[in-house]
């Protein structure tokens, strides 16, 4: 059922006569307003002069691209001497999700959101956890998320620093006229730290929040020094989930216009959606378009590199991107790419390894794709491009961009 509305609070500093149940149950359906609360209260700015235990969170462990960047976080982060305590939801599976010995991983109830009787449940499990742990910062993966002004609320009220970890672009609510993007920069602002991938989110949340950082995804090192591809064959490879906003299907038409000029072309295709329904749509495209037999639907797979020393070109076919490791990973293989427009994904700026073509140009793709595949003097000189530009990232050191981030969280928060 839903709570009703509530007053906002006589006085800010009242917060602190509250735990963190009565202030979701409060203002339940008026998060903005809770967010106001918590930026005009004592709790606005947590102080932490030392952070010794990390707790981090997103939903699952499972293969994704977010949980990735988790699992690999938390190994970084207790190489480096930090305590770390992962958080997910009940009932994840943890069989695909190796994390060092010493990384705890514990579990909170997956309240649904609209469930509001609930919320104690996910609060309580929450805030035992951070204490249990004395943690000192939470830094959060899911920055999407309905639950983070509560489960923010929760860590401040427990003195717990709250960084949000923003793992795509800014606007993805705004895309489908959700109106909790309405609600976001609330959330943003009370945070004690933000942490994103590009320039453009930096300055967009950076104007709400002014402790907020750019920080590249972990990179796993072996990358750097990952074979090239030969780049002596016509195979062009398109990595990711199968979902609505990263258009597979595109990559699919792509390899139907190229088939036209070099018949020999094929595509591999790794990943899977969600359920069944995807993969089978894809697969009739396939049929359809009279090329079922040059694709090769792979599903997912542990061992993308193998894959991309075979290639000779990758697609990237999404509408948006937070980061795509998976891009990173071909471009590192020496395989050069071929991608929408995607003016956020700022690390692929300033090479000659990427060709960018409009959104949703198939045509245009398909005959960037045919030049480079009747050229091998291009592709080649394409493909040298990709890997120089990846391995330039071999010096970034992510941790030592995250300790900045936890040495701010030893002052006040300052002024957007």
């Amino acid at each position: 059922m839903q709570t009703p509305p509530a007053s906002p609070l006589s006085n800010a500093l009242s917060l602190a006569e509250l735990d963190a149940s009565d202030f979701a149950r409060r203002y339940w359906n008026e998060p903005r307003k809770a967010m106001e609360a918590l930026t005009a209260s004592s709790l606005s700015s947590i102080v932490k002069p030392q952070i010794k235990t990390i707790a981090t969170y997103y939903h699952r462990l499972y293969q994704g691209g977010t949980e990735n960047v988790m699992r690999a976080l938390a190994s970084l982060w207790d190489n480096a001497g930090y305590r770390v305590v992962v958080i997910v939801d009940e009932g994840t599976s943890l069989d695909e999700a190796p994390l060092p010995p010493a990384v705890d991983v514990r579990a909170i109830p997956a309240v649904p959101e609209n469930e509001p009787d609930r919320f104690s449940e996910r609060i309580d499990a929450l805030a035992a956890i951070l204490d249990e742990y004395e943690a000192d910062v939470f830094v959060y993966h899911a920055w999407n998320s309905g639950w983070l002004p509560w489960d923010m609320a929760t860590a401040k009220m427990h003195d717990c620093a709250f960084v949000i970890a923003c793992s795509s672009i800014f606007s993805l609510r705004e895309i489908t006229a959700d109106p909790y993007f309405a609600v976001q920069p609330f959330s943003f602002a009370a945070a004690d730290a933000v942490a994103c991938l590009s320039e453009a989110d930096k300055a967009f949340w950076g104007s709400f929040n002014g402790n907020t950082y750019k920080v590249l995804n972990p990179l796993d090192r072996k990358l750097f020094n990952a074979p090239s591809s030969p780049l002596d064959g016509s195979t062009l490879v398109w990595v990711g989930r199968f979902s609505e906003e990263k258009r597979p299907e595109d990559a699919i038409r792509i390899l139907a216009k190229v088939r036209e000029q070099i018949p020999e072309a094929r595509l591999t295709m790794l990943g899977t959606g969600e359920g069944p329904d995807y993969d089978q749509r894809l697969q009739q495209l396939a049929e359809e378009l009279g090329v079922e037999e040059a694709v090769d639907f792979c599903g997912f797979v542990d061992n993308v590199s193998d894959y991309c020393q075979k290639s000779d070109l990758t697609l990237a076919t999404s509408e948006y991107e937070g980061f795509h490791l998976a891009l990173f990973e071909a471009l590192a293989h020496g395989v050069p790419a071929i991608t929408y427009r995607l003016p956020n994904l700022s690390w692929i700026e300033g090479t000659e390894g990427v060709l960018t073509v409009p959104q949703k140009a198939v045509n245009e793709a398909a005959r960037a794709a045919v030049a480079l595949l009747s050229d091998r003097d291009a592709l080649r000189h394409a493909g040298m491009a990709a890997r120089e530009h990846a391995l330039s990232f071999e010096s970034v050191n992510i941790v030592e961009i995250w300790n900045q981030i936890f040495a701010s969280l030893g002052h006040e928060r300052p002024a957007p």
